[in-house]
């Protein structure tokens, strides 16, 4: 057996996430439902939260069409909390997470903040001390 034939013959052999198709690996790729939960630091109207929520739907479907797949979003005015729901593709989860980075950049271009940042929770538990 020749170099040409073991070549040949590891290119039949195929392990997941691919798939045999008519003679050509087919790649499959997983799909993650994901939901972004985004919660009001302070008082804001319910008008607010639906400008919000079709602010942040139009911004994903604009923005990142590629990243956030059917991006759908709703309102909970209890929690004062806005949900945008969307698939997305991830061969790995660093895929996975380095997508919903690119997700939550395309939001802040678009004037949602978040106190995700270490920085932004330091300066909050300052700011906190010094009031009590």
């Amino acid at each position: 057996m020749g170099t040409a034939d073991i070549t040949a013959m590891s290119r039949r052999v195929l392990n997941l996430p691919f798939r045999r198709g008519d003679g050509e690996a087919e790649v499959s790729v997983p799909q993650f439902q994901v939901t972004l939960s985004l919660t009001a630091d302070g008082p804001c109207s319910d008008e607010e939260l639906e400008t919000a929520v079709l602010a942040a739907s139009e911004a994903l479907i604009t923005d990142a069409p590629g990243v956030a797949l059917g991006p759908v979003g709703s309102v909970d005015f209890t929690t004062r909390t806005v949900e945008i729901l969307f698939t997305t593709l991830a061969v790995s989860p660093a895929v996975l997470h380095a997508k919903v980075g690119e997700v939550l950049r395309v939001l802040e271009r678009h004037g949602f903040e978040y106190a995700g940042s270490s920085d932004t929770r330091l300066e909050r538990d300052e700011a906190l001390e010094l009031a009590h």
